[in-house]
């Protein structure tokens, strides 16, 4: 990940590629930036890189650097993020990432901008071994070392790329990180961190050793924290190393996960043994390993969630209207409406007459494929009204208005709905031959609708008292007939012909209430 300076000089825009691990700023001449400008101190300020992180510091310049409009201590390193601008003296300069691909920038991309370092030009592949000198003798024993540490960097990359690109879950992912951190570094022990945006704290996934021991051992928070607070790679030096003590400690790193603009988590790195473990090539190879690894679990994240997702649709599918199932799945605060909760609900019970006797004389076959049919269409009445199916219970069917979404209008909603199914039992009658009639009851008023049962099998259903009436009032209903409680009168508009049928006794109610025969639309509404 490369980063540039931007700032003006003149009335011209100039651009200064940052690379190598530290890049000076002043007047004085041999300054990787120079600013020709008395505002600007002779040797003004300092950028220095751990990983793919930087940081600038003011040595000590007269008037101050400025980090987004506040000076910074003297001498006191300050992480760097993207787009954030330094006052040096007149100049403005801002910090931002380089994302061009420098091999194809276009002539006018190039006007007024500084080259920290020339493009190599144009030559056969076979002519690139010689961009690389022949070590002398005595540079060999280093220059093998380096080049067996760039292989292994290369051979870490390839096969990170292999490992997080392929489509595995999420625990997979994870143990991928961890072990390739043993591969890149000498690290004794790793780890690595996810941000829990619920509990608000990195919560470690994976924590293992070298050697497979099952004793546990804690992460540095303090290295960790920093990490992931200051957006940059962060390693064991003498600031830390006191806080560090008790663990024994001789090296440690920690550098942070980037998805996109923000940081998921922490890969954490330590050794007792070694304190070298972690040179500035093995920071460089786990910052890129970290960033690859941030894409991988933010993918399989991803994955996990279309799959809960879809899991979610196919479950509501068989309750609701595909359009209810939509917005319950696009709100992610409600929990898919799918928590115990109370609702003020219409509850419509929908029982089929002469069905049980016509049945004895049918085959068990047939009375099956019989029953889905006129299910079949009484469901998409109940859908087409925004309803939710509760349960079939028998040649009986349960439907609830108002929950799991609540509805101002669930009454008016079930009345529509309870003229629907009659008018396509009678349609269904009309195509089968068949002579089969109904009993409906509605009734209204506060229930508890979520989710019932067990760890092994769970139903979301209504239940309470409104229920109860609602069912009660089905059976009192006669053939053919919708009957509603006074409690679901009210609620109807002039839009419905209703008649009073006067006061019963539900069974098990020791209170009258008044019943109300649902007749139709009012045509004069």
């Amino acid at each position: 990940m490369g980063y540039k300076l931007v700032y003006r000089h003149r009335g011209v825009r100039r651009e200064s590629l940052l690379d190598g691990d530290r890049f000076t700023i002043g007047r004085q001449a041999g300054q990787r930036l120079t600013l020709d400008d008395l505002s600007v101190s002779r040797q003004h300020a300092r950028l220095d890189r751990l990983g793919d992180c930087w940081s600038v510091v003011d040595t000590a310049s007269r008037n101050r650097v400025l980090l987004n409009g506040k000076p910074i201590g003297v001498q006191r390193p300050m992480p760097l993020r993207d787009g954030d601008t330094l006052t040096l003296g007149a100049f403005d300069v801002e910090f931002v990432r380089d994302d061009r691909d420098r091999l194809s920038m276009s002539e006018d991309d190039a006007v007024g901008t500084e080259r920290n370092s020339e493009l190599a030009q144009s030559r056969p592949v076979t002519a690139f071994k010689d961009l690389i000198p022949e070590p002398s003798a005595e540079e060999r024993p280093a220059a093998a070392k380096e080049l067996r540490a760039a292989r292994r960097a290369l051979r870490v990359a390839a096969d990170a790329g292999r490992r997080l690109a392929s489509t595995r879950p999420l625990p997979e992912i994870m143990d991928s990180v961890v072990e390739m951190v043993f591969e890149a570094t000498n690290a004794e022990r790793a780890a690595l961190l996810l941000w829990d945006p619920d509990a608000r704290e990195l919560v470690p996934k994976v924590v293992r050793r070298r050697d497979g021991g099952a004793e546990p051992f804690q992460v540095s928070r303090s290295l960790v924290q920093r990490a992931f607070q200051e957006s940059c790679a962060v390693k064991l030096d003498r600031s830390t190393r006191s806080t560090l003590v008790s663990q024994m400690l001789l090296s440690a790193v920690a550098v942070p996960l980037w998805e996109q603009q923000h940081v998921t988590g922490v890969i954490y790195a330590d050794s007792t043994r070694l304190a070298d473990a972690f040179d500035e090539a093995g920071i460089d190879l786990l910052s890129a390993l970290a960033n690859a690894a941030a894409v991988a679990l933010e993918q399989a994240s991803l994955q996990l969630r279309i799959r809960r997702a879809q899991r979610d649709r196919e479950r509501l599918g068989r309750y609701l209207p595909p359009i209810v199932v939509e917005r319950i799945i696009a709100d992610s605060a409600s929990d898919l409406g799918l928590v115990a909760q109370e609702a003020e609900v219409t509850i419509l019970f929908c029982d089929m007459v002469g069905f049980t006797s016509r049945a004895e004389t049918l085959l068990p076959a047939i009375v099956m494929s019989m029953l889905n049919h006129y299910f079949g269409r009484m469901t998409d009445v109940i859908f087409e009204h925004e309803g939710t199916l509760d349960k079939f219970i028998g040649d009986c069917l349960m439907a609830a208005f108002g929950a799991p979404l609540a509805q101002a209008d669930h009454a008016p909603r079930a009345a529509r709905a309870a003229l629907g199914l009659r008018d396509a039992v009678r349609e269904l009658n009309a195509a089968s031959g068949e002579s089969l009639g109904f009993r409906i009851g509605l009734n209204s008023g506060p229930a508890v609708a979520g989710d019932v049962g067990s760890a092994r099998r769970r139903e979301w259903t209504v239940i309470g008292s409104t229920v109860n009436l609602a069912s009660r009032t089905e059976s009192m209903a006669q053939r053919d007939q919708i009957l509603l409680t006074q409690f679901t009168r009210p609620l109807l508009g002039p839009e419905f012909e209703v008649r009073s049928m006067g006061t019963r006794r539900p069974k098990g109610m020791s209170a009258e209430i008044e019943m109300f025969e649902l007749v139709g639309l009012n045509a004069r509404a």
